[in-house]
């Protein structure tokens, strides 16, 4: 039995075990050509499962029309998960899976990234473990658990999936890596990938990632034709190029999905369109462990609490009051009267219930967003570039001086200034266009009066001055002090790269999201989806990352990387 994903491109059943990467910017059909191999593996009675953190998978459930029933694909988490998906969740899920044989989808739209790191770490880890059957894993977004730099704590997500795409087919699994960030997916797993599909690709940083498969795999006479189409490719048009497994090397137009369009972006002025049904899915099938998950979930839920309020409510409220034989009737009133009492004492037992779980999580919440703030503010406090040592700026024998205590290092006799002056000509001279006030806080992570006392100090000695257009520049004089070890920043790729080894993780998450999109500008809110980031802290770290030239404000709350970045 043949996969069709297109009129002339039948791949053979055998793809269930394989390993694919689908690369493409966004909107030109990288997650429909995903969905399409996956309808295949499920009408060929396939088990897959997909990793979905968008929650746009859904709609396999559904017909393409919506009005019949679609494959029988349990949904973990999301808005319409069949089960919960917890953090801790993800050796017990990967466990059910392998023992009771299903396809799924982990819906991880809801879960913040940090829990979903821990929930895929253990889930990747015990699926490689317990697997022994033919098993594809769709993995959506995959720079997300794939990544070129992986950030503290996600260096075991990406060496179990490292595991996975090298050393999978052995215990039965494949694995197709689904991507719009080309550029930032780690590119020891991306080159052992078999196939590469390949849609529409524009960004200079994305084409060359793509390039670094090519290198690995492919030919310079493919290499030419294949890049020179990258650029044009019409929505749906695919490369896919297999020299070692398929010896393929082809462009294709993907076929119409057979199941409803959950991905579909919905039209202004529009309401987005549901389906009527939806495929069933037998819990009991799932595992014990899935089951007991449910029904835990399920007593928690505070709608489900309010639901079984109201019906006491009601049974209280519609509960006749019994008229016994006069020799029995104070008797039965005394026990009626008690019965009524441990009735509301039970409702109000859950009325209590009810307000303590609204008032932990909105305690929770506050917490969550006074921490947030605190982050915000630990960033503005410290000193971004010189919290890691740099090649160009010695480290101090000792601790910069102070203004206020008049206490002054450095070599006097020699013309170099002490440390904290030195450190403000360095800033300066490192931006040959200019520098303001205010950037070199950012630059040296000097408060305002310390920062104006060595800016101060220098005008006096003539190492800085103020140009024609208000920003400070270091004098020949200047340059001399620092003298001909100084090496500017550089420019281009390098200059990029210099900027990724040396700012703040939080800065350096959100910078990687505006490079992956240029020379697009991207909406902050898609910022704030794609790192996880809450308003605060997002636009703390966009502010600094503006101070130091590196992204630039549009229109309509977009931003863009700056062009000087990529010349």
């Amino acid at each position: 039995m043949n996969l069709i994903l297109s009129d002339d491109l039948k791949l053979p059943l055998e793809a269930v075990t394989r390993t694919f990467s689908i690369l493409a910017m966004k909107g030109v059909g990288k997650t429909h050509c995903g969905v399409v191999m996956t309808e295949e593996m499920l009408k060929a009675g396939q088990n897959v499962i997909v990793i979905d953190p968008i929650g746009v998978w859904w709609g396999l459930r559904s017909s393409k029309d919506g009005r019949s029933e679609g494959h029988s694909v349990v949904i973990f988490g999301g808005e319409h998960g069949d089960a919960p998906l917890e953090e801790t969740a993800g050796e017990t899920i990967a466990s059910a899976i392998v023992q009771n044989n299903f396809s799924a989808i982990l819906d991880l739209s809801q879960m913040r990234k940090g829990a979903q790191v821990r929930l895929m770490t253990a889930f990747a880890e015990s699926l490689y473990r317990l697997n022994r059957r033919p098993l594809h894993l769709m993995v959506d977004e995959a720079d997300a658990f794939a990544p070129q730099r992986p950030m503290k704590g996600e260096e075991r997500l990406l060496g179990s999936f490292e595991d996975i795409v090298r050393r999978g087919r052995a215990r039965g699994l494949g694995v197709t890596l689904i991507t719009q960030r080309a550029a930032i997916i780690n590119k020891n797993v991306l080159t052992q990938t078999e196939v590469l599909v390949c849609l529409r690709v524009m960004a200079p940083q994305d084409r060359e990632a793509v390039e670094a498969w090519i290198e690995a795999h492919g030919t310079e006479k493919e290499k030419e034709s294949f890049t020179n189409s990258l650029a044009s490719l019409k929505r749906g048009q695919a490369w896919f190029w297999s020299p070692g497994w398929l010896d393929l090397f082809k462009l294709v137009q993907i076929r119409d999905r057979e199941t409803f369009d959950s991905s579909a972006t919905p039209k202004v002025g529009q309401v987005a369109s549901k389906p009527r049904k939806l495929s069933r899915v037998d819990i009991a099938r799932l595992g014990q462990q899935i089951q007991a998950t449910v029904e835990k979930a399920k007593e928690n839920d505070p709608a489900e609490l309010r639901r079984q309020i109201a019906a006491l409510k009601k049974e209280v409220a519609q509960k006749p009051i019994a008229k016994p034989a006069a020799p029995k009737i104070e008797k039965v009133l005394i026990f009626h009267e008690r019965d009524r009492r441990l009735i509301h004492k039970a409702l109000d037992a859950f009325n209590r219930t009810e307000n303590a779980v609204s008032a932990t999580l909105k305690g929770l919440r506050s917490i969550h967003e006074g921490l947030e703030k605190l982050l915000a503010k630990s960033v503005q406090s410290s000193a971004p570039i010189t919290s890691v040592k740099k090649p160009w700026l010695p480290p101090p024998a000792r601790r910069d001086p102070s203004p206020r205590t008049g206490v002054v290092h450095g070599d006097q006799e020699n013309g170099v200034p002490p440390p904290g002056e030195l450190k403000i000509l360095r800033a300066v001279a490192q931006h040959a266009e200019g520098t303001s006030r205010d950037q070199l806080t950012v630059l040296t992570g000097y408060r305002k009066s310390s920062r104006d006392t060595y800016v101060s100090k220098l005008f006096g000695k003539g190492l800085i001055a103020l140009g024609p257009d208000g920003q400070l520049h270091a004098t020949t004089e200047g340059l001399k002090v620092l003298g001909p070890g100084f090496e500017p920043l550089p420019t281009g790729e390098a200059l990029r790269e210099y900027w990724l080894n040396h700012l703040p993780p939080g800065e350096k998450k959100i910078f990687e999201c505006i490079l992956g999109d240029y020379p697009n500008p991207i909406s902050r809110e898609l910022i704030s989806e794609q790192t996880g980031y809450l308003k605060s802290s997002r636009d703390t770290y966009l502010s600094k990352l503006a101070s130091r030239k590196l992204i630039e404000a549009k229109m309509a709350g977009m931003v863009v990387a700056s062009p000087k970045l990529f010349e």
